[in-house]
């Protein structure tokens, strides 16, 4: 009699134990068919929806405003006057050149000698001032023609 006592107040012990694991597994099971999830599962994905097409969004705009500016770019090159007249580069730093070349020849002293002047040398420098010269200083005179060595009395 006291093994059926036992046994039995196992199993009462086992049902209330089991009683109490079904009690808590229900309320689990009422607060998760409660929660948003599984109400509307789609609620999960709405935010991750709205970033997506705020970004997908924003790459159409960046995109096409990259298109829309090559595209500008592209017709300023197509229509501007440098390719539809190369040769307008060259000319322009043709002209550029002679011109340079003509104020280096107007200041060329071998010219100058052509124009009648000559060119008065102490060792080489120049006289530009009589102060440059004393008496007693040999002087070089160059002409267009020749050289004349003269001495300052």
């Amino acid at each position: 009699m006291k093994k059926k006592k036992k046994i039995r107040l196992h199993i009462v012990v086992y049902i209330n134990c089991t009683k109490n694991i079904v009690a808590k597994n229900k309320n689990e099971l009422i607060r998760l068919e409660n929660s948003p999830i599984f109400r509307n599962p789609e609620s999960m994905y709405k935010f991750k929806r709205i970033n997506l097409n705020n970004v997908v969004n924003k790459l159409n705009i960046t995109s096409n405003k990259i298109v829309t500016e090559n595209k500008n770019r592209l017709f300023r090159l197509e229509n501007s006057h440098i390719l539809k007249n190369p040769n307008e580069i060259t000319r322009k730093k043709k002209d550029s050149c002679l011109k340079n070349i003509k104020k280096l020849e107007i200041l060329n002293p071998l010219l100058t000698l052509k124009r009648g002047y000559a060119i008065a040398k102490t060792e080489d420098n120049v006289i530009s001032s009589v102060k440059d010269v004393k008496v007693g200083d040999e002087v070089d005179i160059e002409f267009e023609d020749g050289l004349v060595n003269t001495k300052v009395i």
